[in-house]
């Protein structure tokens, strides 16, 4: 789950918008992109997993949950060409 967020940073992020060293696509030559991750599962990764939040709070028994199998399809597929 955490390679899945470092993924989409590493993928999404331009070398404009860098924070400190962060190591980009765009520093091999491959242009960021905007990955089809819905807007949900992008807030979960960065609330639920990436960062300290009270908007974790916000779950209960049946959404806490992690939908395991179905996040790599909702990935979708990056062109990175």
């Amino acid at each position: 789950m955490a390679h899945a967020r470092l993924l989409y940073d590493f993928l999404e992020q331009r070398t404009a918008d860098r924070f400190k060293d962060n190591v980009l696509s765009e520093d091999f030559g491959y242009p960021a992109a905007t990955l089809p991750l819905p807007p949900d599962d992008r807030k979960r990764l960065n609330k639920d997993l990436m960062h300290l939040t009270y908007d974790r709070l916000r779950h209960t028994p049946i959404t806490k949950p992690w939908p395991l199998p179905a996040l790599p399809g909702r990935l979708g597929s990056a062109d990175c060409r």
